[in-house]
């Protein structure tokens, strides 16, 4: 059984493979209660919904946000995602001051991207299939076995490859 460790997007011809991705360690965005990261903080996980921050005892009290990398969150200034929104992607950290929001989030989404994407053809091109965490044991499953030709392996992430299924 062969096993390939990549921190890159690499491009060869598969002869039939399995693939699992590990995603980075950590949280997908983290809220904090004051500005500078101080007070309060809570940690939320790619795809967490929250639709009302009073249940974390958190309403009306957030000042900033750190987003991972891959990763996308929105704000809402009300509770079931309503009212105006705010939309964060990519890595980096925001103050809510800066657009008038400090202590107003009452409820947010956090979404990331598939850690790994196969692709049919080189330069990602072609269909694609996403590779979650829980990873993909076999890619007649997905229809894809034998097709893939390039490989984005999101940063910080990890794709082991295998050349044959049951790995």
């Amino acid at each position: 059984m062969k096993k390939f460790g990549m921190m890159a997007a690499l491009v060869f011809a598969m002869v039939g493979f399995s693939a699992t991705a590990s995603a980075q360690s950590g949280p997908a965005a983290t809220i904090h209660q004051h500005v500078n990261y101080r007070g309060k903080a809570f940690k939320l996980k790619p795809g967490a919904n929250v639709p009302d921050m009073r249940r974390m005892r958190f309403n009306d009290q957030a000042s900033a946000l750190r987003v991972r990398a891959n990763c996308t969150v929105t704000l809402f200034e009300h509770i079931n995602y309503k009212g105006k929104r705010y939309v964060f992607k990519g890595k980096g950290s925001r103050d809510f001051r800066r657009f008038r929001f400090n202590d107003k989030l009452s409820s947010m989404k956090v979404r990331c991207k598939a850690p790994v994407v196969l692709y049919q053809h080189i330069n990602y091109k072609g269909r694609k299939v996403a590779v979650t965490r829980r990873g993909l044991s076999d890619l007649r499953r997905a229809r894809f076995n034998d097709q893939a030709s390039a490989i984005f392996v999101a940063p910080g992430c990890v794709a082991d490859m295998y050349e044959h299924i049951n790995f």
